[in-house]
């Protein structure tokens, strides 16, 4: 599958990217910059599964290639395998006009255009949420929600901030609440909840911890 995201915006096309390895569950995920690879090498790349047969997951940094210069690689896209995954981010806007994202197009490329700037902040949800104020990590939470951030980033969030906030927690208490986070995103992927019913529950455990220092 081709991906192309563009725009201004580019904390929330990370997001998407990070949004769409997850719901894969792939680890083979490599990032690159077009000025540093060739279409031709790129091809090969793209067709490349390691030995137990997992597809590439590719993401190309094509902000400041010209626009000639990503005409090149339309043969490229031509030739994706179905099961492989290249994502093209730019963190400026494309023109639509433009001959690469017409010929992207005719090959089956989804554009995403991620051009407005949203009000939602996740490192103030996180800093909230392991302040233990509860009503500004809900309000944070709300809208998060409100502006579509997926419930799989929002989860991964909580544990880069279980990760970060080591001085918040003792070595003990921070496993544990490694151990209880782990068992509610196991539920989610075994259908056992919900992914929003799962933040919610997450949010909570942090929440209700005692043992901050």
């Amino acid at each position: 599958m081709i991906y192309i995201v563009h725009g201004n915006n580019y904390a929330s096309s990370r997001r998407l990217i990070l949004n769409q390895q997850k719901k894969l569950a792939t680890e083979n995920k490599l990032e690159l910059n077009i000025k540093d690879i060739t279409p031709g090498k790129l091809t090969d790349m793209i067709g490349s599964f390691d030995i137990f047969g997992n597809a590439p997951f590719i993401i190309l940094n094509i902000t400041d290639a010209k626009s000639v210069t990503l005409e090149k690689y339309i043969a490229t896209l031509e030739n994706i395998p179905a099961k492989s995954t290249l994502i093209l981010i730019s963190a400026k806007k494309i023109r639509s006009t433009s001959k690469f994202l017409k010929g992207a197009k005719l090959c089956g490329a989804k554009i995403l255009l991620n051009d407005v700037l949203m009000k939602s902040n996740i490192f103030k949800f996180v800093e909230a949420l392991f302040s233990k104020k509860r009503t500004q990590t809900y309000s944070e939470l709300s809208q998060l929600v409100k502006e579509k951030n997926d419930p799989f980033y929002i989860l991964s969030m909580i544990y880069f901030g279980l990760r970060s906030k080591t001085s918040k927690y003792s070595h003990q208490k921070r496993m544990k609440l490694y151990e209880e986070l782990y068992k509610i995103e196991k539920q989610v992927k075994t259908g056992g909840l919900t992914p929003n019913l799962a933040l919610t529950f997450a949010i909570e455990k942090v929440l209700t911890s005692t043992d901050t220092r």
